[in-house]
């Protein structure tokens, strides 16, 4: 028996939703087991969400945050948070939200509704017990699969239910008196087990049993009982929990616990935590995020910092979430700070003091950083502090050198002091004055320079002293930025550039051999060659050339100032006001940083840099940042693209007569930035087309095959860039084969066609044949029963008989009317039909001849009622002679006299006519004796058939007439014949 349809249709489905759950169950578990180092934070916040308790938060295919909290319902648009209303105008305190398909599934205290996430429209689900009462309070959103919903209510002293979206219809489960803080432990995505929490310790309900079961742990003398906000199953089935007593680790097979403490955070109370692989990450109430390594027994602090706006928004943290293993959803008092786990950007801590990180200085193999009232010589790899020393009161490090030894030069904001061996020794001015300076140059291994805001000074190796250089009249500005060793010489760079000879020991007065005036403040330099020096201000970049003195400037179309000059071994980067740039062949490209406004940084001594990486420090904490030539700017923005529900993949083959529809989901993490989504397909379009909306959607594509480019464009940086191959495949009947096909098939229909035409020909000339040989024998029959032997066998008896008595006058009477009967049989017998009037003229002879040879046994009467019209009226030829012919030798064969025959056509109907032929004779049954005779007409046999060939309604009745007695005194033949 063939497998009906709609079974290959249910049993495909089947595997794709089967397919599709495994690979986001697939997604969802295989989480990145690195620790959590790389971080980039957008922050979003509103007026109306603030001061706000969230309850549950989540984030859709568009890459829109859904938040619930105890005063309603919001999402994220760009940077902000607006709320939704929901159907209820009473649905405020919302509990849970769930994110199935294309809907999010509201728990609230007015029962449970679901939201579209394109549309935003929303529905109430109407949930009612099993004796149809309505369930309309505190509901939670457990878990949703397929077309079941299972939820928990507050409804009938609390109990979990099981919702059909079908049917509408809930079944219940089992009771539970307390609130749902539940866990799902199937990898498939089916509820089994839920844990919740009374004074009495842990409840577990097992729901892949029926009934269901409850289990209560933790009952032992003594045990703490702990309020759960959230718990999640680990690999070796340890339930951690979020408390207010901290992190609790339930551990489900020895039924004990155990409690994790973060005294040196000053943690008490855990609001949620989410797991990935060996890492904890927990929110807390007052102490931002706290991540421990489970593997290490390692912990790290995230906080807000209120001077740095890529930091959390608030510490204050109620739930996270973590969307595709990339982004962690952090929802606070005040609004929701979005994570991305693996940015380039990393924090880097130097955990045993605390303070403002002023400065870092890169060493050979050290860090010196300007901690506070410290300068820490600190380990390049391990960040661990080798030695470190303390300055007075008040008292930070501007900036410092590595000298040839190892020992460091060091400028504070009062002093400047040589560390060598150990020691610190203040190194004097002559004459005394405060030396405020943020740049050190070393001229050779004896001599180094400063410069700053007083004025120039000179130090050689060795002195306990630096010496103030004096400016001459022409130097009129004190305020250096720069001091630039060229060959034996030294620039000293203000608003002016002053060329002075150098010496290895200089003296205390400053000579200048060249002067050139400056646009603007020159803030780093960099010595290219002998006799080229690139210098960075705030009018951009320009060039001296000392050989030929000559002032170059780069671009005289960018102006953005230019802190700080980084050199390394494959390009120049510059810092700038904005952003970072890399400088190469005279060339100013962006090199782009998604943090902007986060290396605005107009001293350098926070700011180093090497082949690999750029660290900087904004005050508090040191950054490193990884450089690399090519930026995949892909880690600042993400772009989602689905087909049919599904990742998009680099090739997509569309089925024929089917739209494009390619849904685009994306996350900046670019605070100031808003990319647009731009796309084009090769082949029909030459220009750009603007994405409004979250669909790429072109419809009827006709056959072949096209590259679709999409791209995420801010300004002129490309963050983000794909290329899908687009095949669309031709309908059935655009193919070869059904090209072919539908050939083969007009070909076979028209000879089917041809052929049966013929067999209809041919089968049509048959049945003609067949008839026309009918006819032909029934006309020969007819011929044969109109002349037939006797009667002309009597018809020259009689003639004879005449002749015989010398009675000429009868008998050449008799033979005129004898062959005028024969010329007309015989003229009649050629023709298919005749006129009435001929067959009865011919019918009048035979009766006459007859009548003559009997003597006149018998009389007739032909009569035509008015109605007919004889001439026009046709009949086959001699069709009533066989009649007659029955009515003289069979009805009026016993009378020998006063006989009589009486014919009488009349009209019937609108088009036939109904001649009677009606005898007084021995009726339609002849006795035996007549029977006997052997005498009967040959013409009987054939006469219907020939009726019925001219006419379907043609035929004849033969009807016995009798007396009053009741004996038959006669017969009476009704022939109907008709003309259309």
């Amino acid at each position: 028996m063939p497998v009906p349809i709609r079974h290959y249709i249910a049993v495909r489905y089947t595997l794709f939703f089967v397919g599709l759950l495994c690979l986001l169950c697939g997604r969802k578990y295989a989480l990145a087991q690195a620790f959590i180092q790389k971080q980039s934070v957008v922050n979003l916040s509103s007026p109306q969400f603030q001061n706000r308790s969230t309850a549950a938060i989540t984030m859709d295919a568009n890459g829109r945050i859904w938040i619930g909290t105890l005063n309603g319902l919001f999402i994220s648009k760009g940077n902000t948070i607006v709320p939704i209303e929901l159907p209820r105008p009473n649905d405020k305190v919302i509990s849970t939200l769930y994110l199935y398909g294309r809907h999010v599934y509201v728990g609230s205290n007015e029962g449970i509704s679901r939201v579209h996430i394109d549309s935003l429209s929303s529905s109430v689900i109407p949930l009612k017990d099993e004796n149809g009462n309505s369930i309309s309070n505190y509901c939670m959103v457990v878990q949703v699969n397929g077309d079941k919903m299972l939820y928990y209510t507050g409804y009938n002293s609390g109990a979990y239910y099981e919702y059909n979206l079908k049917t509408g219809k809930s079944k219940f489960l089992v009771n539970q008196s307390d609130g749902f803080r539940g866990i799902k432990t199937d990898k498939f995505g089916r509820v089994t087990k839920l844990w919740a929490i009374e004074t009495t310790g842990l409840i577990e309900h097992d729901f892949s049993v029926r009934p269901v079961t409850t289990a209560r742990y933790f009952k032992t003398a003594g045990q703490p009982v702990f309020s759960i906000w959230e718990a999640h199953l680990d690999s070796s089935d340890t339930l951690w929990c979020a408390t207010n007593k901290g992190l609790v680790g339930m551990e489900i097979n020895t039924h004990g616990y155990r409690q994790v403490s973060f005294p040196q955070y000053g943690v008490y109370e855990i609001t949620d935590l989410v797991l990935q692989g060996n890492q904890v990450i927990c929110a807390t109430k007052n102490a931002g995020l706290i991540i421990w390594d489970r593997s290490a027994n390692t912990t790290r602090q995230v906080l807000h910092r209120p001077d740095d706006i890529h930091s959390l928004i608030s510490n204050n943290i109620e739930k996270l979430q973590i969307v595709n293993s990339k982004l962690l959803l952090v929802a606070t008092d005040i609004g929701i700070s979005v994570v991305a786990l693996d940015q380039s950007l990393q924090f880097a801590y130097i955990p045993q003091y605390k303070g403002t990180l002023n400065s870092i200085v890169a060493g050979n193999h050290n860090w010196l950083a300007g901690i506070g009232p410290r300068a820490l010589l600190v380990d390049k790899n391990s960040f661990r502090v080798k030695d470190s020393v303390r300055f007075g009161e008040d008292e930070y490090m501007l900036t410092a050198k590595e000298l040839k030894d190892g020992n460091w030069l060091l400028i504070t904001n009062k002093n400047v002091l040589w560390w060598h061996g150990g020691n610190v020794a203040r190194l004097s001015t002559q004459p005394e004055r405060t030396v405020i300076c943020e740049r050190i140059v070393k001229l050779n291994d004896s001599n180094y320079f400063f410069c700053g805001q007083t004025g120039i000074y000179s130090w050689h190796v060795g002195d306990n002293y630096i010496t103030w250089l004096k400016h001459t009249d022409n130097e009129p500005y004190q305020w250096y930025s720069a001091v630039i060793p060229v060959n034996d010489s030294i620039v000293f760079s203000n608003a002016y550039l002053s060329f002075i000879k150098g010496h290895k020991k200089m003296g205390d007065r400053l000579s200048p051999i060249m002067l050139f005036k400056m646009s603007g403040n020159v803030n780093d330099w960099l010595l290219e060659n002998d006799n080229e020096v690139l210098l960075a201000g705030t009018n951009g970049i320009s060039y001296i050339n000392i050989k030929n003195k000559s002032l170059q400037f780069v671009d005289t179309s960018f102006h953005e100032s230019i802190y700080h000059i980084l050199c390394r071994s494959t390009d120049t980067l510059l810092i700038g006001e904005h952003n970072l740039y890399r400088f190469k062949g005279k060339k100013i490209v962006p090199f782009h940083v998604p943090f902007t406004g986060l290396l605005n940084i107009n001293s350098p001594n926070r700011l180093v840099a090497d082949n690999r990486s750029l660290w900087f420090t904004n005050g508090t904490e040191l950054y490193h940042m990884p450089l690399h030539l090519s930026v995949d700017t892909t880690q600042y923005y993400h772009a989602e693209l689905r087909y049919n529900g599904l990742p998009a993949a680099n090739d997509i083959a569309l089925p024929a007569s089917t739209n494009l529809v390619l849904n685009v989901s994306s996350i900046s993490y670019l605070p100031y930035v808003q990319p647009k989504i731009r796309y084009r397909l090769s082949g029909i379009e030459n220009t750009w087309n603007t994405l409004d909306g979250e669909q790429i959607r072109y419809t009827q594509l006709q056959p072949g095959t096209y590259k679709l480019v999409i791209q995420a464009v801010a300004g002129a940086q490309v963050l983000y860039s794909r290329q899908i191959t687009i095949t669309a495949s031709p309908a059935w009947y655009q193919t070869i084969w059904a090209t072919v096909g539908l050939a083969l098939l007009v070909v076979a229909i028209i000879y089917y066609l041809f052929t049966r035409r013929v067999r209809v020909i041919d089968r049509k000339a048959q049945e003609a044949l067949a008839l026309q040989r009918q006819m032909n024998e029934l006309e020969n029959k007819a011929l044969r029963a109109q002349m037939n032997p006797h009667f002309l066998f009597n018809t020259l008896n009689s003639i004879n008989h005449y002749i015989l008595n010398n009675d000429t006058k009868e008998a050449s009477h008799y033979l005129t009317r004898f062959s005028k009967l024969v010329r007309l049989v015989l003229d009649n017998s050629r023709r298919e039909y005749i006129s009435l009037e001929k067959e009865l003229e011919a019918l009048n002879i035979y009766l006459e001849l007859e009548m003559m040879r009997r003597n006149n046994e018998f009389d007739y009467s032909i009569t035509v009622k008015p109605e007919v019209d004889a001439s026009s009226f046709i009949v086959p030829p001699l069709i009533l002679q066989p009649f007659v012919e029955n009515a003289i030798w069979h009805g009026l064969s016993t009378i020998s006299k006063d006989g009589f025959i009486e014919i009488i056509a009349a009209a019937v109907d609108d088009d036939g006519v109904c001649i009677t032929i009606e005898d007084n004779g021995i009726g339609y049954k002849a006795p035996a004796a007549e029977a006997k005779k052997g005498h009967s007409s040959f013409g009987m046999a054939g006469t219907r058939d020939r009726l019925t060939l001219m006419h379907p309604k043609n035929d004849y009745r033969i009807d016995t007439l009798h007396d009053e007695k009741g004996a038959p005194n006669g017969t009476r033949v009704s022939v109907y014949i008709y003309n259309d």
